[in-house]
Order: C-alpha cells, then sequence, then structure tokens
C-alpha cells in the first residue's frame, strides 16, 4: 500500500463505527509465497481479496472503533507498514459497495436498493458482452448434491483415478486408429436431420454429468454449491453449476480439481463412447456414442479445456500458477503498460502483486484476446455456411465488441480522463499520430501481393511411354535424357512364357503342314479340317508374335528420352498399361493446377509475373506463362498429385464414392515455362506464384469480405 498518507476525504469516514456483517466468512491463503486474506460473502457467492495489512484493519473494526481509531491502532502495529488513508477509503467503498459493512447508523435503504439495482446492470451487461456464456439461474441444488455425494466419493480417490488413468488414453488410442471413420464427412454427419435429436439429447447428458461433477467435487472439499441453470453457449443452452464456493479452498490443489472436474467428467464419458463406438454395430446406440465423443471432445478443447476463454481450463491455470482473477487483471495490466509506456502517466497503481506475474499477466492478455477473436471468427464464418442470419449477427456483434466499443471506450478516456490532466494534448497527438499511420499502413501503402498455389508438372499422354503387354524389363536401350527421333527403339521388355508359347506354336504350324501335304494325297476331309486347325494356330502365333513385337518400345514422336532411376528398371515385372518413360516434345512440358473460386479473378486479370518451384529445386524459380484457362468451373478429378489424400491441397468430395469429383468447384489452368525444367520431374508437385504487383491491405480485406458474404449469403 503505497499511496499517500493523508488524504482531504478523511474527515468524511474517520467518525464511522463499522464492522463486516456477521455472515460474512474470511479465509486465509496463500498466493505465490504471499499470504492473502479472502472474504467470502454466502448471500450474493462473491469473494473479496484483502492483503494482510487490509485484513487487519478489517478485524479492527469492531462496531465500538471508529474508523480513525481503526487506523491509528494500524498505525501503531505495522509501523512504516501502514497503509495511507486514501487507500483505507478505497477498501471501505469497496466494502461498502459489496454490502458487507455495517455501521452505527441506520441502512441507507435507498443506497441499498440503488447497489442491488446496480449490481443486477451490471451482470445484465457482462452476459450480454459476452454471447458465449449468458446465464440464467433455475434453482438450489445442494440439498440434493448432499444426500447424493456418498454414492460418487470413491471417484475422487485412488480407485476413480486409477479407473480413469487407464480408460482415457487407451479410448484415445484406438480414436486414433480409427481416426478416418471418424472424422469422415463429420460436419454433415453431425448436423443431419436424422442425428439433430440424438445429438440434443447427447448435448444434454454430456453437459449435466459435467455441471454435476463440479457440483461433486465441491461437497468433497466441504463447499456448499446453491445455483444450477442455464448457459447459452453461441446460442445453445448448457447446463451449469456456481462452484464459486471452491475460490475457500486454501490448498490451490483442491481449488484446480473442483474446476477441472467437469473437464474429467466429459473425457471420461469420451472414453466410454469411443469403446462402445468401436464395439458396436451401426445403429442407433452407435450413433449415440459418436455424438458424446464429438460433443464432448469439441467443447473440452474448444472451451472448456482451452484456459484462453474463461471457463474451466481458465481456472485451472488462474489456481495453478497462484494468480487469481487472472483475466481481469491482465488486461489491467495491459492497460497499465499502455499508460504508463505509451501515454507517460505517473502514479498509476500496477496489478501485478508478486514476483513473475508480469510475464503471465501480459502474455495472457494478448493470447486470450486474439484467440477470442479467432474463435468468435470461426463460430460466425460456420454460421453463415449453415444459418446465414445468425452468422450476420454474429460478427456485427464482434465487430461492435471487439473494435468500435473498445475504441469509443478510448476516445472517451483520451478525452475525459482527468488522470490525463496536462497531458491531453500530447495524449490526442500521439494517439492520433499512431491512428493515422495504422491508417497509411492499411490503407495507402503498397504491399506485395501474390497468389500462391500448388501444381503439377505434366505431360500429354501421347507423350507416355507405356507398356503395350506384361513383361520384364530386359534393358534400357536408349540413354536417358537424350534427343531421339520416332520409331527409336528405347526400352526392351522379356516375357519367357511368351517366347515359349510362340515356340510352341510355330512347332505345331511345322507339323500341321507337314499332315497337310500328306493328307492331300488321299483324304480331302481331313485337308479340311487340318486346313481349319492350320488357320486358327497361325492367327495365335500371329497374334502372339505382335506382343512380342510390343515387347520393345519406340519413340512416337520426336523429343527428349526422360525415365526415373533407369538403373532400377531392368528385372522389374510391369503390366500393361504401366507408365515407365516419356518421350518429350519441344512445347510438351506443361504444368496443371486449379484455382479457388475466389482467387481466379486476381489470376487471370492481374497477374503481372508467374514463377515456379519445382519441390527438388526450391530454391530456384522459373518463369512460366498461363497457356490454357478454362472458362467455367470444374469439378472433375484434378491431377492425382493435387488430391489432398496424395498429399496435396485438393480437397475430394467424400459423399462420391469413386473419389473423382471436387468438393468445390475449381478453375483449371495449364502453364507453360520459359525454359527448359529438371530432369525427372513429371508427375511431381510445385509451387507456383502468380505476382499481383503491390497494394495495400484495406482493399484486400475488403474484397476477401465481399467474396465472403457473395459466396454464402449471396449479398
Amino acid at each position: 500500500m503505497s499511496d499517500n498518507y493523508f488524504d482531504s476525504a478523511w474527515y468524511r469516514v474517520r467518525h464511522l463505527r463499522l464492522q463486516l456483517r456477521s455472515h460474512a466468512r474470511t479465509h486465509r491463503q496463500v498466493y505465490r509465497g504471499q499470504t492473502w486474506f479472502v472474504v467470502q460473502d454466502p448471500q450474493s457467492g462473491q469473494f473479496h481479496r484483502l492483503s494482510p495489512s487490509a485484513n487487519l484493519f478489517v478485524s479492527l473494526l469492531d462496531g465500538e472503533r471508529s474508523v480513525d481509531d481503526a487506523w491509528q491502532e494500524l498505525g501503531k502495529r505495522l509501523g512504516n507498514e501502514q497503509p495511507g488513508q486514501a487507500e483505507v477509503i478505497r477498501l471501505l467503498s469497496q466494502l461498502h459497495r459489496a454490502d458487507l459493512l455495517i455501521g452505527d447508523r441506520l441502512p441507507d435503504l435507498d443506497e441499498t436498493g440503488r447497489r442491488a439495482r446496480r449490481l443486477r446492470r451490471s451482470r445484465l451487461g457482462q452476459r450480454l458482452r459476452n454471447p458465449l456464456a449468458v446465464r440464467l439461474p433455475l434453482l438450489d441444488p445442494d440439498a440434493f448434491l448432499r444426500r447424493t455425494a456418498p454414492l460418487v466419493r470413491w471417484i475422487f480417490g485412488p480407485p476413480g483415478i486409477v479407473l480413469w488413468c487407464l480408460l482415457v488414453p487407451g479410448a484415445a488410442l484406438l480414436a486414433l486408429l480409427n481416426w478416418s471413420e471418424l472424422t469422415h464427412n463429420v460436419v454433415d454427419r453431425v448436423l443431419s436431420a436424422g442425428n439433430i435429436l440424438l445429438m440434443i439429447a447427447a448435448y444434454l447428458v454430456v453437459k449435466t454429468l459435467h455441471e454435476l461433477g463440479h457440483g461433486y467435487a465441491v461437497r468433497r472439499w466441504g463447499g456448499e454449491v446453491h445455483e444450477i441453470g442455464l448457459m447459452f453457449l453461441v446460442f445453445m443452452p448448457v447446463p451449469y453449476v456456481d462452484a464459486s464456493a471452491s475460490s475457500a479452498f486454501r490448498s490451490k490443489w483442491q481449488r484446480a480439481a473442483v474446476a477441472s472436474a467437469g473437464i474429467i467428467v466429459e473425457l471420461f464419458l469420451a472414453a466410454l463412447a469411443t469403446l462402445a463406438w468401436v464395439l458396436m454395430e451401426p445403429g442407433l446406440a452407435r450413433a449415440f456414442a459418436f455424438n458424446v465423443m464429438a460433443i464432448a471432445g469439441v467443447s473440452t478443447f474448444l472451451f472448456n479445456g482451452n484456459p484462453l476463454l474463461r471457463f474451466d481450463g481458465y481456472y485451472v491455470l488462474s489456481d495453478l500458477i497462484e494468480i487469481p482473477n487472472l483475466g481481469k487483471r491482465a488486461n489491467e495490466y495491459f492497460f497499465y503498460l499502455l499508460k504508463t509506456r505509451l501515454l507517460g502517466l505517473n502514479g498509476q497503481r500496477s496489478p501485478v502483486q508478486a514476483p513473475g506475474e508480469a510475464r503471465w499477466l501480459l502474455g495472457y492478455s494478448i493470447s486470450s484476446f486474439c484467440y477470442r477473436l479467432m474463435l468468435m471468427a470461426w463460430i460466425a464464418w460456420f454460421l453463415l455456411t449453415k444459418v446465414p442470419v445468425a452468422g450476420v449477427l454474429l460478427a456485427a456483434y464482434m465487430l461492435f465488441n471487439s473494435l468500435l466499443l473498445p475504441l469509443a471506450r478510448g476516445l472517451k478516456f483520451l478525452l475525459m480522463s482527468p488522470s490525463l490532466q496536462g497531458r491531453r494534448r500530447y495524449s490526442l497527438l500521439l494517439s492520433g499520430s499512431l491512428a493515422a499511420a495504422l491508417a497509411l499502413l492499411l490503407g495507402v501503402v503498397p504491399l506485395p501481393y501474390s497468389t500462391l498455389v500448388v501444381g503439377v508438372v505434366w505431360v500429354p499422354e501421347e507423350a507416355s511411354l507405356r507398356t503395350e503387354t506384361d513383361g520384364t524389363v530386359a534393358e534400357v536401350l536408349a540413354a536417358p535424357n537424350s534427343f531421339v527421333r520416332s520409331g527409336t527403339p528405347l526400352i526392351r521388355l522379356e516375357d519367357p512364357l511368351l517366347h515359349t508359347d510362340i515356340r510352341i506354336l510355330e512347332a505345331e504350324r511345322r507339323e500341321l503342314e507337314a499332315r497337310l501335304q500328306a493328307a492331300r494325297q488321299n483324304d480331302q476331309v481331313q485337308v479340311r479340317m487340318i486346313q481349319e486347325q492350320l488357320r486358327r494356330t497361325a492367327a495365335a502365333l500371329e497374334l502372339l508374335q505382335e506382343r512380342a513385337a510390343r515387347l520393345v518400345l519406340v519413340a512416337r514422336n520426336d523429343g527428349i528420352f526422360t525415365v526415373q532411376a533407369p538403373e532400377d528398371l531392368p528385372g522389374r515385372y510391369f503390366p500393361r498399361g504401366t507408365p515407365l518413360a516419356h518421350v518429350i516434345g519441344e512445347r510438351q512440358t506443361l504444368i496443371q493446377t486449379l484455382i479457388d473460386q475466389s482467387a481466379i479473378e486476381l489470376v487471370r486479370d492481374h497477374t503481372r509475373q508467374v514463377d515456379v518451384r519445382f519441390v527438388q529445386h526450391i530454391e530456384t524459380a522459373l518463369p512460366a506463362q498461363v497457356t490454357r484457362d478454362t472458362p467455367a468451373a470444374v469439378d472433375n478429378v484434378p491431377p492425382q498429385a493435387l488430391a489432398l489424400v496424395d498429399g496435396g491441397r485438393i480437397a475430394l468430395d467424400p459423399e462420391d464414392p469413386q473419389r473423382k469429383r471436387l468438393l468445390e468447384r475449381m478453375f483449371r489452368l495449364e502453364l507453360k515455362l520459359q525454359q527448359s525444367p529438371p530432369d525427372g520431374v513429371i508427375g511431381e508437385r510445385v509451387h507456383i506464384r502468380f505476382d499481383h504487383g503491390a497494394q495495400p491491405l484495406l482493399p484486400r480485406l475488403v474484397r476477401s469480405l465481399r467474396q465472403l458474404f457473395l459466396a454464402r449469403i449471396n449479398a
């Protein structure tokens, strides 16, 4: 406590005789090696943290001493550590607003009513400012929890811990082994009309057991739970219990256990559902188990288990790192730094109260703000694709709450805050300069602009050298990467069985010819029969000889003979139709790529230069030009190397059993390199950069938002 020792308003409180209300309870706790005292108000469910000196002062207020007498006695006990009068006034104001003080005067009922109304308005404002967590209290579950707590006490002991540690990791391994089946078309499966009722039922079961986990954990260590209700999480009703009684627990591990109880329950339910899903045959029960897995997993990792949102994970982190009220103090510390470091204000109180807190507070304030923005943007995007009106409303709310409202508050602070007295002009000039610089950066300063896609090196089918019959490569006849003429033998295959069959048929033909000569002298019927056999044998022999001729692969056009790993070909068997090499003509090396509908206008009308980088030669950029552009979007299968399942970036429609249809229609482009490509790159992926010159960031953002609305809601 380091404020001025005396205060001009002291006369207003010095003669008051005050004391804490009888129902208030005080709990001693230790945070980061420092002792603190928590005052609990069981009636309102609120907690107030006091320093040792503040707690000592409150303990001296017994209803008989005046405030001034208590302050003087505090000075005798603490000496130079005695708090100043200004801090004492702040402490009394805090306790008065919380309705925790009574005095020697009759209470001001009008003031009490005004405080209650202000508290209700404050809570309503908090709910409206956070649509992810609007609460509606319903009933008091403490009696039910007290009666049923003995039935679940074993869960919080060694048997429950061992069971959880065995089941959850095993179920996680099963989920990984069945990951492709679990995630196949997951969004459409979950949101299908036939699954909605199952999902709602699973949702209510999971969330009810989640909140009961919190309640039983509070009862396990002697706390009380007096509120249960519904919290509207992204417009979905979710049961909740008020487990704030755990704030009075002395052990941080007990507080963290209460906060994590819901996460533990959900992971346990997800593990049971995973086992059931793996063991069951398709049907209603298996679909219900899948919904339990999906709900418990998504809510745990995106919401409840994430410390960057003020749900269970937040309280677990806050308790384990011993920084109570982490979110509020993190924001206060961020603005404290802005006021002191940027605006140069003096006399500001730092929310840092212990060594090591500053890094946590600054890191949490920035990361939580960014994560909330990303999560809200993702939810808005998701709703735009499913419920466009709700998505637009949420996006508008996010813009107002995350941008417009903070700007309005900042402007009000700059224009009206008494703390800027004497530095208001400097603060306005500095803030205006920063805003102007940001506006210039976003709207005026041109920055490099390009579209990056992945393509594949492709040649026409006539350039491919494919096996025309089954066989084993005997030898490569031409030198790889050499120029060859049309008709030049390139690769020779062999098929010992084919040659054996040819020799057998040749011997059979000679035998038939000899028999024919003998039969001509005395048996014309026999002659006709032998002639028919001879024709069949000759036809079969001709067919085999044609196959034997096809064992030698020849060039069908002039070009460069390219083959990958020619030294590995001899001795390998290849079935008919296998591509072994290419004969690439002067203008036959092309690159194919697919362009998203949102980028095709830029690529077509605003491309200044095209660069191609091969995966094996990523350091070298080769110039290229577009030689062919499909006028309409296509949805047929892309080159294999571009598909997501083959390591590319193009998603295929999971509903297509043949896996030959694109998930979204795209535009196919062909590019021609302006110089020879590296050796052995046919069929490989390349990185393509369409250079659009330079453009400020703001027009890009406006264009992207416009395309989003055009694509999703036809605005």
